[in-house]
């Protein structure tokens, strides 16, 4: 049994380590949103903007300022909220990996009941945080009233994902019951 309540843990926690490395690259790419017009493609990102005209003397990406003319104060307020809540969600779901991998070079030890709970806890943390995240992340860069024509991105979709398989990986955790 106690083989199989160890299975378990290294499911759960490879789920919440690749949601780990799904929010980590949705948090550092420029495309939650895009939009193409006549003159070129632009991306909005967590922390940039990039507007490609195809000017190849242009350096097309700049860091997303508040406040801003081009933003207004809520939707400023939501996309920087949603890189701190992202970046929480990876602290969060990193630890949580390694303290799998703890578990697993340790196993055996009676002493391990803590651990595990801290596992659930920083699991259900990172859930918690990367659902508040994407949200706030959706909203704030779908939300651009000044941009029409917007389009869900790729880091926004990836970042759906991660929740997905943090949520399979903090419902594995805190469901797997250890036999001492």
């Amino acid at each position: 049994m106690a083989n199989s309540f160890k299975l378990i843990i290294i499911i759960g926690g490879a789920f919440v380590a690749s949601a780990f490395i799904l929010f980590l690259l949705s948090n550092g790419l420029a495309t939650w949103s895009q939009t193409k017009t006549e003159s070129g493609e632009t991306t909005f990102g967590l922390w940039r903007v990039c507007e490609f005209t195809g000017d190849e003397n242009e350096t097309p990406c700049f860091n997303i300022l508040c406040p801003s003319e081009h933003l207004s104060s809520s939707t400023c307020a939501k996309i920087r909220a949603a890189g701190v809540f992202i970046a929480i969600t990876c602290v969060f779901s990193g630890i949580c990996g390694l303290l799998c991998i703890v578990y697993c070079a340790m196993s055996g030890d009676k002493k391990l009941r803590k651990l595990i709970l801290t596992q659930k806890i920083l699991a259900l943390a990172s859930l918690v945080t990367g659902m508040i995240g994407v949200a706030l992340g959706i909203a704030g860069t779908m939300g651009i009233s000044s941009v029409p024509n917007l389009e869900i991105g790729d880091a926004a979709i990836i970042a759906i994902a991660a929740v997905v398989g943090n949520l399979i990986g903090a419902v594995t955790l805190v469901l797997a019951k250890p036999y001492f």
